[in-house]
C-alpha cells in the first residue's frame, strides 16, 4: 500500500519590506510529515497542477529533488 501523500504548503515571505507569497510542499508518510521544501512556486495555480501530478503518479520521495529541479529549471 502506498502511504505517502503530498500537500501544498504557503508561506509569506518579504523582501525589503515587501511581502509575498510562495507555495512550498510537504511530504507526509502515513500522514506524518517526512520532508518539507520551501519556496519552489510563486504562483498557487502551478504549486496545486504539481502537488496534484506528485499524488497521481505516486511520485517516491527519494525522487523529488530531481523533479523540481527539472520543473524549475536548474
Amino acid at each position: 500500500m502506498y502511504n505517502v501523500k503530498y500537500a501544498i504548503v504557503k508561506d509569506t515571505l518579504s523582501i525589503e519590506g515587501i511581502s509575498y507569497n510562495t507555495y512550498g510542499i510537504i511530504v507526509l508518510f502515513n500522514n506524518k510529515p517526512i520532508r518539507y521544501i520551501s519556496d519552489i512556486f510563486l504562483n498557487e495555480n502551478e504549486i496545486e497542477s504539481f502537488v496534484s501530478l506528485c499524488n497521481e503518479l505516486k511520485l517516491s520521495p527519494i525522487h523529488l529533488d530531481e523533479v523540481i529541479d527539472d520543473i524549475i529549471g536548474h
